[in-house]
């Protein structure tokens, strides 16, 4: 059975979504920005500059607007979401952790 790498997360309990949208936000522009994974059709991905717009407490995921083309918004997972002011070392040690508890 597969399991996704979310249900290893070290901090899964003690992160509140709503206060980290928050606690990331720009004072000079308002949003919050991030990274987050864009797949291309041909299975290759990129990591690219979005909005976090909103946390969907019912699916338990972000909802985000690219930067590049604001028409496309998506919904993703703790860990497909990098914010521009969270320390980036920090995050990459809790996916690795993550990885780990999973294998």
């Amino acid at each position: 059975m597969f399991l996704p790498v979310e249900a290893f997360d070290p901090l899964l309990d003690s992160e509140d979504p709503i206060y980290l949208i928050e606690q990331y936000r720009d004072p000079a522009t308002g949003l919050t920005m991030a990274l987050s994974k864009w797949n291309y059709p041909n299975g290759e991905a990129e990591l690219r500059k979005c909005i976090v717009n909103d946390y969907i407490k019912k699916s338990d995921l972000y909802e985000i607007i690219w930067v590049h083309n604001t028409n496309i918004k998506k919904r993703v997972s703790r860990f497909n979401l990098i914010f521009d002011l969270e320390d980036k070392a920090l995050f990459e040690q809790r996916l690795n952790e993550a990885h780990k508890m999973r294998e």
